[in-house]
């Protein structure tokens, strides 16, 4: 089942009379960029300041960047956003790093790995998969 996505509209179903909505709990715990940026750098072995600082050492920006793609994909952040969260970068580097995950991730399998691997721990660890978090109202047609 895919993750639900914070702020998605809601799902209809029809049956026979009835219209189901599905509409998400906003009490639902949401995935934030402290969540996404503490399970790169433990991945990674490294710290969160590591992960905002200057330092263009080919380990850190890899580790950078998929925290950037995450952050992306699994927060309504905007890429300004996301750039001023990680040190004060401009927005055309999240870009930038987005872009260098989504192609490098088509022929490296490692990374998809990682990717896979980091999306499940943060779902879990915000209860996302969790489908008993979402309000359900039928109407009567």
């Amino acid at each position: 089942m895919p993750a639900f996505r914070p702020g998605s509209p809601p799902c209809y179903h029809q049956e026979s009379n009835c219209l189901l909505v599905v509409w998400p709990d906003t009490s639902m715990p949401r995935i934030t960029i402290k969540a996404v940026q503490q399970a790169v750098a433990e991945h990674f072995g490294m710290s969160i300041a590591e992960l905002k600082s200057k330092n263009n050492s080919r380990d850190v920006v890899a580790a950078r960047q998929i925290a950037m793609y995450l952050t992306r994909q699994l927060t309504q952040m905007s890429l300004s956003e996301i750039g001023r969260r990680f040190g004060g970068k401009h927005h055309t580097t999240v870009i930038y790093a987005v872009r260098q995950i989504i192609e490098q991730s088509q022929s490296d399998k490692i990374l998809r790995t990682t990717l896979a691997e980091l999306q499940e721990a943060l779902s879990r660890q915000t209860s996302l998969t969790d489908c008993s978090k979402k309000s359900i109202n039928v109407l009567h047609l």
